[in-house]
């Protein structure tokens, strides 16, 4: 999936890189909240992949020729095709936008069988896990060693442990506190984080698969 090359960068409206573990590549973001969607998507195991300012097209609306490029295109992984537009949840109320969405939507899903998807800042950051997945994703490449892994699995199986706990383990086998994070971001949807969004070595954790 291509994205396109965003141009226009101003000190009041920036480009911000974001760099993608599961694509394999660095794309460039409108805002601080596509940055943040951009890693819940990266968890997402639903999502097989995604890229940002994908092709744009043209079409008619209200009587005039426009150009549309949505803020991430994505392909889950049953192979369906989603759009997704980032907004300010302050603007994301408004009736024009909503009917503007709504024509873009039905263009997408007659013409590519795809689906178009607003998603408002308020809809990123009023999910508390986002907290979790903005702390973890920083340890996403870190390398773990096929033994921890079994390891930190068969532990987490048999009971629920403190981070800390886990931490000690890995320091026991000469590994550094890092590499537990990064087990716990490579794992993720198989581990509980008992509802708490600011994790710490305190937290409370159990194998939830």
């Amino acid at each position: 999936m291509k994205q396109r090359n965003i141009k226009g960068a101003t000190l009041f409206n920036p480009r911000i890189r974001f760099t993608s573990i599961k694509n394999h590549a660095t794309f460039q973001c409108d805002s601080r909240w596509e940055c943040d969607l951009l890693i819940d998507l990266e968890f997402d195991s639903s999502v097989k992949q995604y890229a940002t300012q994908p092709i744009s097209f043209t079409y008619e609306y209200k009587g005039k020729k426009r150009r549309y490029t949505s803020d991430i295109a994505l392909i889950r992984q049953d192979g369906k095709i989603e759009h997704i537009e980032v907004k300010d949840a302050k603007y994301a109320g408004s009736p024009a936008l909503r009917d503007k969405i709504s024509h873009l939507s039905h263009l997408l899903q007659t013409h590519q069988n795809s689906s178009l998807t607003l998603v408002t800042s308020d809809d990123i950051h009023s999910d508390p896990a986002h907290e979790t997945r903005h702390i973890l994703y920083k340890y996403m490449s870190i390398k773990v060693s096929d033994a921890l892994k079994k390891m930190a699995i068969r532990a987490l199986y048999k009971s629920d442990m403190s981070i800390h706990a886990l931490e000690t383990r890995f320091i026991q086998k000469g590994a550094d506190k890092t590499i537990v994070w990064a087990f716990l971001a490579q794992h993720y949807s198989s581990i509980s984080f008992g509802g708490n969004p600011a994790i710490s070595s305190h937290t409370i954790i159990s194998w939830s698969k």
